[in-house]
């Protein structure tokens, strides 16, 4: 069994894949275990294939991410249990952070082709300033995602030593 797993990057949504020799009722015998002893600080809930692991509603921010957990048999070898995790915000913010990019992008390409064919035709217009503002959504979401990624650097630290106790079977009582 890999004793650790790597997510060395801050990127937007770090993902890990662990193969063990623990069955998939023994993983989640575990994953139990260790989150009925984190649940003062941790919330979610535990499935027999899929776990989503966050910080409790009166602990999180609104940048705190969540370990989405998923574990299937290997099919070469069905000794072996492949376990996924997948580290990220929340769906909604997710989803909010995807909407202002697209906006962003759609505003500032349909406004910037208006200026450039208005351009070759010499003609003035103050829809100019639309592709500016599109180009300034972008670069500002662009910008919050950037500091997101930061705030939530603990918060992934702490998914992530909940993780390594689990694959490590070591419950510890003192997790904050």
């Amino acid at each position: 069994m890999s004793r650790e797993f790597d997510i060395q990057s801050i990127r937007s949504r770090p993902r890990f894949k662990l193969k063990t020799r623990l069955s998939r009722e023994e993983f989640t015998h575990r994953l139990s275990r260790q989150f009925e002893v984190q649940k003062r600080v941790l919330g979610g809930y535990v499935g027999k294939e899929i776990s989503i692991i966050r910080l409790r509603k009166d602990k999180k921010k609104y940048w705190a991410p969540q370990l989405q957990i998923r574990s299937e048999k290997d099919e070469e070898n069905p000794e072996i249990t492949i376990v996924r995790g997948l580290l990220g915000p929340r769906p909604t913010v997710w989803t909010f952070f995807m909407f202002l990019y697209i906006f962003g992008g759609t505003t500032f390409i349909f406004f910037g082709m208006i200026w450039i064919v208005q351009a070759n035709l010499n003609i003035t217009s103050g829809l100019v300033i639309w592709a500016w503002v599109g180009l300034a959504i972008l670069i500002f979401t662009w910008l919050a995602s950037l500091i997101g990624q930061r705030i939530a650097k603990q918060h992934i630290s702490i998914l992530r030593e909940f993780m390594e106790k689990v694959v490590n079977d070591e419950l510890e009582e003192n997790f904050e």
